[in-house]
């Protein structure tokens, strides 16, 4: 291969790896704020004081809730707890938001895996070519 176009392919590769990881810090945010107002109405009486995703970030806030439903709340991918009969309209419209955002977290992170392994290539060829 062309050492140019390895280095301009290794180049590409790092700025779409940066790209996703921005795409994928966006997700978990839209993730954050989704849980948070679906969290806020399956508990509405322990909530009563937070009113938004970044007063829920205080941990102080946090321990209002059960220790698994904080680890549920914390965690990167939402994963359904609650049975479907017991939600209501509006948590079924947060949960179904919820599953769409967990759908591309989990695309993102298989690119941004294979991104990974793609630089990691490009770069062991460059360092079997012996040139930078």
């Amino acid at each position: 291969m062309n050492l140019h176009f390895v280095k301009i392919l290794g180049i590409v590769l790092l700025l779409a790896s940066f790209l996703i990881i921005l795409l994928l810090m966006r997700e978990l945010f839209i993730k954050g704020i989704n849980h948070f107002k679906f969290i806020k109405a399956l508990y509405p009486k322990e909530l009563v004081n937070v009113n938004s995703y970044f007063q829920m970030m205080w941990p102080l806030n946090s321990f209002i809730l059960d220790f698994w439903t904080m680890v549920w709340f914390w965690m990167p991918f939402y994963y359904s707890k609650q049975p479907r009969d017991n939600l209501t309209v509006e948590m079924l419209g947060y949960h179904k938001k919820l599953i769409k955002t967990n759908k591309k977290i989990m695309i993102l992170i298989c690119l941004f895996i294979c991104d990974l392994i793609l630089v990691a290539l490009v770069a062991s060829h460059m360092e079997a070519t012996g040139k930078y």
